[in-house]
């Protein structure tokens, strides 16, 4: 691996690059990359960019972000640049970048958000340059990604973290504006949708929303059908574990403001409520001050930390007490935590993906 490295980036970084982790105790020919979110775009990043990273790492774990999320190209993305150049006066293609890198900050991020209006993803990474050849789904269906393990998954309630987040900001879901909603997201797909997930079944409309949303949403790679789509992808050349994590009494913090414990419906275990089990008293600010774990969710965190920690050793997840945690492709479960019921089941059934697939397909494998 070494020899891959130095031809790479040189002898004298991969030198430094080795000597650094054994430094830290680490060992250099045994490296995971992990990330949470946007941490785990970056790993979905190097991994479908074999070409670049092949040798630098050798297990990957990626949760709450999908590898088979579609971006958009760099021909694409030049259109909102030069729109983005223009609201802050850089009208000369010639001189753009070197009139853009004369702006402040905060003006070329204001223009960058009235660029994008509401396009969650317009500051997204894009594909077709160096850095990311192709479209994730395109590198997973060729195999052109990184062949090594990987952990992957997310948690059971993912975006009802932002439904609390309008909620908390004033927004009201009920019965009467609930298919509104519904249109706002999936357009003339939200009839489907509502017969296929009626309000009956939950115990309020924002809770609703938050469910199915974090089910699919087709202009957001954190969702489950999309985890469960790269997991099947990878799984046709490389070890996958899938994972689901599904503590409902995972203390929500937020990922960038802070969120009321109770926005007015029950959270659940919403985006990035795991990370406080992995990494104790996990506040998303500097102070690392979140209030200990309940007895029940502390046991919960450290099977999860144990196994976490086995497949970062040697690949394979597994921990004292809990079911031996099948590979993805010998029968697409996924391996669900929850206090005290640690087990497997099938997400691609629970979470109805066969039929987010035949209401979006160009967003799945063909």
């Amino acid at each position: 691996e070494g020899v891959k490295i130095g031809r790479r980036y040189g002898v004298k970084f991969a030198s430094r690059l080795t000597a650094n982790i054994a430094a830290f105790g680490g060992d250099p020919d045994n490296i995971t990359l992990a990330g949470e979110s946007a941490g785990a775009a970056s790993v979905c990043m190097h991994m479908m960019t074999p070409e670049e990273t092949t040798g630098l790492f050798h297990k990957a774990i990626i949760q709450s972000g999908a590898c088979a999320f579609q971006l958009r190209s760099a021909a694409e993305r030049n259109a909102f640049g030069e729109e983005v150049a223009r609201k802050v006066g850089c009208n000369d293609p010639n001189a753009a970048l070197a009139c853009l890198r004369g702006k402040p900050v905060q003006d070329l991020i204001a223009a960058a958000d009235a660029a994008a209006g509401g396009d969650l993803m317009a500051l997204a990474p894009i594909y077709g340059t160096k850095t990311l050849p192709r479209q994730g789904l395109d590198s997973l269906e060729s195999g052109k990604f990184v062949q090594a393990p990987v952990m992957n998954g997310g948690t059971r309630d993912e975006l009802r973290l932002y439904v609390g987040y309008e909620v908390q900001a004033g927004k009201s879901y009920t019965a009467s504006n609930f298919t509104e909603a519904l249109h706002a997201l999936y357009g003339d797909k939200a009839e489907a949708v509502a017969k296929q997930y009626p309000l009956s079944g939950y115990s309020s409309a924002a809770a609703a929303l938050g469910s199915i949303t974090s089910d699919f949403r087709p202009d957001i790679g954190i969702n489950h059908c999309l985890s469960v789509e790269t997991a099947t992808l990878m799984a046709r050349r490389v070890p996958v574990y899938q994972m689901d994590f599904a503590d409902r009494d995972a203390p929500a913090l937020g990922v960038s403001i802070p969120l009321e414990p109770n926005p007015g419906f029950e959270l659940g275990a919403v985006h990035s409520s795991e990370l406080n089990y992995y990494f104790p008293n996990f506040s998303n600010t500097s102070q690392i001050s979140a209030p200990d774990l309940k007895p029940a969710s502390q046991a919960l965190a450290d099977t999860m930390v144990a196994t976490w920690a086995s497949f970062v050793r040697t690949g394979v997840p597994k921990a004292a007490g809990m079911p031996k945690w099948e590979s993805f492709r010998t029968r697409g479960a996924a391996m669900r935590f929850a206090p005290g019921k640690i087990g497997l089941f099938d997400p691609a059934a629970e979470y109805r993906c066969a039929f987010w697939k035949s209401l979006y397909p160009e967003k799945f494998s063909r």
